[in-house]
């Protein structure tokens, strides 16, 4: 690797540290392993890495909480879940506290080599705007303020489409479940929105339809991909 990306990994299972350090490793990454959330805070603190990768379940202080800390401190570094118990429920969490990604431990590992070496490119374009997503050379979208620019335009999105278009934007070019969307989008309060999901991907797509570069497929089942493909060289 050209840049060797430092990567900071909280992980308590050893057979998961054996394999994920060995592929990391492989491709370049510099890691540091540390067994436990406390560690991880400390660790964090001394030195920033370029990357933070946290299992779900770590003993002291679990992933989320970390995020939570992290974010209090520093609003910059990307954060990534990297966790067995890849549920809806954990994954929104994570990334309303602050995450940048949430990977199922049963990811591919050259998906999951991928997937950081482009939260890394993407969070260095703008490394004081983490939540700032490049879908293509002509449009932009901030997360935080949901402003979308998109072929010379401005606009700020409406609170539920712009929440439907962060959680495309944070699985983008990958499947968005359809359990995924409703927690996003409305948590417990969720039951019977099937169908209100499919009315939000119809006015996003519309938003988005100047740029065509840039697709929302349904996938089935009430999932759907956001399709960037200026980004799909990653899967």
């Amino acid at each position: 690797m050209e840049n060797e990306i430092k990567i900071l990994y909280a992980e308590d299972d050893p057979d998961s540290v054996e394999l994920t350090l060995a592929v990391l490793e492989h491709e370049g990454f510099l890691v540091q392993v540390v067994p436990d959330g406390k560690s991880a805070w400390e660790a964090f603190q001394k030195r920033r890495p370029d990357i933070l990768m946290l299992d779900l379940e770590l003993p002291k202080k679990n992933g989320i909480e970390l995020v939570e800390m992290v974010r209090r401190m520093d609003q910059d570094t990307p954060v990534v879940l990297y966790t067995s118990f890849a549920t809806p429920e954990n994954e929104v969490a994570a990334l309303n506290k602050g995450a940048n990604d949430f990977v199922s431990k049963t990811t591919l590992p050259d998906v999951l080599v991928a997937r950081l070496k482009s939260i890394y490119d993407r969070i260095c374009c703008n490394p004081r705007q983490p939540y700032v997503y490049q879908l293509s050379a002509s449009t932009v979208y901030n997360s935080v303020t949901r402003e979308l620019h998109i072929t010379g335009k401005t606009m700020t999105m409406k609170p539920l489409d712009g929440m439907l278009l962060t959680l495309l934007c944070a699985k983008c070019n990958e499947i968005a479940g359809q359990d995924y969307l409703l927690e996003g989008l409305w948590g417990k309060a969720s039951v019977g929105k099937e169908s209100e999901v499919k009315k939000y991907i119809l006015h996003v797509r519309k938003i988005l339809s100047p740029d065509t570069t840039i697709e929302i497929h349904s996938v089935g089942r009430g999932a759907y991909c956001l399709y960037a493909r200026g980004l799909a060289r990653f899967w």
